[in-house]
């Protein structure tokens, strides 16, 4: 395997899987795909409630078209335990049904009451983009520091959810 293609993953061994973005490569789609990364371990290293163990393990995209389509092509249809990952984009709040992971961008974020509302008692883990999220009830927000973009978490939401985070995912977030 040429160097180019292991150095990124050794980089985000060494800075504790903080997610390094190359000067010059700050595209929509770099960044989608260190998020679809992060949402996958997300998915594999987090657990549901019992109830949520059955059928496919569902990641809503709301609001970014580039993480839809680097989450499907990357993590579409690999397992999480006995669940097979189907990634949706959603057109609409009103859209959603059951989902594990619901990802609402920052484009969406005037959204953020309502679907917070549709979530309320249901085990889902909203994931977000934008300052002030986990006060608002998102469980993970990504956050760009310089070059990396790294994720803060709402520790109480997710357990609120019936979510129990994995020590790697406490670990690697931002305290």
């Amino acid at each position: 395997m040429p160097v180019f293609r292991i150095l990124p993953i050794i980089l985000l061994a060494f800075f504790g899987f903080a997610a390094v973005i190359q000067p010059g490569q700050r595209d929509d789609d770099t960044i989608a795909l260190v998020k679809a990364n992060f949402l996958y371990h997300f998915a594999s290293s987090d657990e549901w409630p019992q109830d949520a163990r059955k059928g496919r393990f569902v990641i809503g995209i709301y609001g970014n078209h580039s993480l839809f389509v680097e989450l499907s092509a990357k993590y579409g249809s690999k397992p999480v335990g006995s669940q097979v990952i189907e990634v949706v984009e959603l057109k609409s709040v009103e859209d959603s049904r059951y989902m594990h992971i619901l990802y609402l961008d920052r484009t969406k974020r005037q959204e953020m009451a309502g679907v917070t509302q549709q979530l309320r008692g249901k085990s889902t883990m909203l994931v977000t983009h934008f300052d002030g999220a986990l006060a608002q009830g998102a469980v993970v927000n990504f956050k760009e520091l310089g070059n990396t973009i790294r994720y803060e978490l709402n520790r109480k939401a997710a357990e609120e959810r019936g979510i129990s985070l994995g020590t790697k995912i406490i670990q690697w977030a931002i305290q």
